[in-house]
């Protein structure tokens, strides 16, 4: 957790406020701390494949910042049956500034596999993340 803290935007920047963009309300689930998202185990076995990177073009920088996007396929654990899950990550980094390091604002995962066998799809900020899931009708 701590060496992916400093591929995030600083809290309170203006590229930070991006990922509101990208969270669901605060009262759609609990937020678990990085910590807790990758402790315990949590990515043990993680594959990463097919991964694209896509910069965004002229006319969509927003408050100076240039943005891109990056996705992959996540293979979690070590069973080659287990459900795929499709990541999309948003980076941005100061337009005026060639050299600027890019700064992540949002990951989120979402099931891409053939029988859905994920039910949950994550929203990540700085904080952490939030788990949304389909919900048990009575």
């Amino acid at each position: 957790a701590g060496a992916l803290a400093t591929l995030w935007a600083p809290r309170g920047s203006e590229a930070a406020a991006l990922a509101s963009q990208d969270m669901p309300p605060a009262d759609s689930g609990r937020k678990d701390g990085w910590a807790a998202v990758l402790g315990d185990g949590a990515t043990a076995g993680l594959r990463i494949g097919d991964g694209d990177a896509v910069l965004l073009g002229e006319g969509r920088e927003d408050a100076g910042l240039q943005q891109a996007l990056t996705t992959c396929i996540e293979y979690p654990g070590s069973n080659p049956a287990a459900p795929t899950l499709l990541a999309t990550q948003r980076w941005v980094r100061d337009a005026a500034a060639s050299e600027a390091p890019w700064r992540l604002v949002s990951h989120r995962t979402i099931p891409f596999t053939f029988r859905m066998g994920a039910t949950v799809s994550l929203r990540c900020d700085v904080d952490g993340c939030m788990a949304l899931g389909r919900q048990k009708r009575d």
